[in-house]
């Protein structure tokens, strides 16, 4: 993801790469009442330490998500296995044109109060098949931009692009606090969810998190 990527990095560098922290999320906490599984990991030096770690929800799909600060940017690397499910695909098939959300959040934990919303973004992929040309068509979003289109005969493909996304620069390190805890949060959902009772992430949407300590 080329194009994405360099995107994403141009909006890193602007000088009103911020946005006024909004506290969301209230319960964030509620969300993960299931099993917790994580691996730990390290980023090269002198980038400081990440860690990889899953939340599972019940039957809910997995998200594991791996942050990295690197330069003046943090890295966010996320995937799932579970985004395209045979429903899914069935729907997608159909012509019925399919967004993948992924809203990823910055937030510093906090002990006594709600957790500060530090910076946001939003990941979106439209798929949409082609039955005449029995093609798909599938547009990345940031921020409601339009990043990179591409399209494929393969349908491994679309799982791909849809659910792996590689050291993707959403936010800077420029305005983080040195040796302080920060988590990276995200949360998937799919549309149209009202169609499909099946649907998988409806109830409710994915989610998972990691944390590591900036250490400039």
């Amino acid at each position: 993801m080329t194009a994405l990527r360099a995107a994403l990095a141009r909006r890193s560098r602007s000088p009103d790469w911020r946005r006024p922290a909004r506290l969301a999320g209230l319960l964030w906490g509620l969300a993960g009442a299931g099993a917790l599984a994580a691996t730990a990991g390290q980023a090269p030096v002198p980038v400081p330490a990440a860690s990889t770690a899953t939340v599972e929800a019940g039957d809910d799909a997995i998200i594991t998500v791996a942050p990295i600060a690197r330069g003046d940017s943090i890295l966010v690397s996320f995937s799932t296995s579970r985004a395209v499910t045979p429903a899914v695909e069935q729907a997608i098939a159909s012509g019925l044109p399919t967004t993948f959300t992924y809203d990823v959040e910055l937030r510093r934990p906090s002990m006594f109060w709600f957790d500060k919303l530090v910076d946001s973004a939003r990941i979106a992929v439209t798929v949409r098949f082609e039955p005449l040309t029995r093609r798909y068509h599938v547009t990345l979003l940031q921020d409601g931009r339009v990043a990179e289109e591409r399209a494929t005969d393969h349908v491994e493909d679309v799982r791909r692009w849809v659910s792996v996304f590689d050291r993707l620069p959403l936010f800077t390190t420029r305005e983080l606090e040195e040796h302080t805890d920060y988590d990276v949060r995200v949360r998937g959902r799919t549309s149209p969810r009202h169609t499909w009772s099946f649907w998988p992430w409806a109830r409710p949407s994915a989610h998972g998190s990691a944390g590591f300590t900036f250490l400039p």
